[in-house]
């Protein structure tokens, strides 16, 4: 029987919907692809997808099927919804609600009412398009304000490194941290005394805490400066960790000082690790994971990230 005009024109209506569930094609040596194409071929309709331009090829599946194997119609609009919601999700793309809504609609003027597709727990999985605007707007306004805090941050670090008076400098690099941890979603602490020992903060990273010294000398941090600073991690607990920020780095010998011996329990950056934050090429989760991770692991203090 030959399709009318209402039909025809509602056909083409679901087609342009469906268009963007899923890829045209793909190359046969793609283990696990889906496509119209692999859905048509996978219900025996393989006959009516001729491939070309997308959207002429989708209606030409469509109403062939609609017209000559009606009772493989639920099947196929159901089958490419499904592998459209998985194509989509991985895709970061998600399906929308609304999306659905009017390929329902277009399937009542066909005089089709799919059950699966009215389900309100499926209805429910997608994505509302208010919602989705809403996400991306406030992800992107995050990112945007994750952005500037750390311009201000590099910017501010850069005019530190002018300052005449060192000792000023590592004063303000102290809260200039303390900010930078808070900018990373980081749980820290401001510099503090435990009878009269001073420390320069403390971070909480995946649960551990971890005391923190820092240093803006104008030459590279010798033996002393680290075995004091050791002493200060290990008068506290058993499961204290530390954190030692030099700016200008530190002498071989004091290196060697520290893992000779005795196991260590902090682990060291520098001016290097810290501008590979500020200039965005790593956050300071990334970099102090990996840190801690060669510490645990093989015992290494000084370490870069690959």
């Amino acid at each position: 029987m030959a399709l009318g005009f209402k039909q025809r024109n509602a056909i083409r209506k679901l087609a342009e919907i469906l268009t963007n569930f899923l890829p045209a094609s793909g190359n046969p040596m793609w283990k696990g692809h889906v496509n119209f194409g692999s859905v048509a071929t996978k219900l025996g309709l393989s006959e009516y997808w001729h491939g070309g331009s997308k959207l002429p090829a989708i209606i030409y599946l469509l109403e062939n099927t609609y017209e000559r194997k009606r009772s493989c119609f639920q099947n196929l609009i159901e089958a490419v919804v499904l592998e459209g919601k998985t194509y989509r999700n991985n895709k970061g793309n998600p399906l929308l609600r609304n999306e659905v809504d009017e390929l329902n609609k277009c399937l009542l003027e066909l005089e089709f009412k799919f059950p699966d597709l009215h389900d309100p727990k499926f209805l429910e999985s997608l994505e509302d398009t208010l919602s989705t605007i809403i996400k991306t707007a406030v992800e992107g306004s995050v990112e945007t304000i994750y952005r500037q805090q750390l311009y201000e941050l590099k910017t501010e670090f850069y005019d530190l490194s002018k300052l005449d008076n060192r000792q000023d400098a590592g004063y303000r690099l102290e809260k200039l941290l303390s900010r930078l941890f808070e900018t990373s979603g980081l749980n820290s602490r401001s510099p503090f005394k435990v009878c009269g020992e001073q420390i320069d903060g403390s971070v909480e990273i995946d649960t551990n805490t971890y005391l923190i010294e820092v240093k803006w000398t104008k030459k590279p941090i010798n033996e002393s400066d680290l075995l004091v600073f050791r002493g200060k991690v290990e008068g506290k607990s058993s499961f204290t960790r530390g954190m030692f920020l030099s700016i200008n780095g530190f002498t071989e010998e004091a290196i060697t000082a520290i893992t000779t011996g005795k196991q260590p329990n902090f682990f060291l950056l520098d001016g290097y690790d810290l501008t590979t934050v500020l200039e965005e090429k790593c956050s300071l989760g990334e970099l102090l994971r990996h840190k801690i991770r060669k510490l645990a692991e093989e015992g290494s203090v000084y370490v870069r990230l690959p």
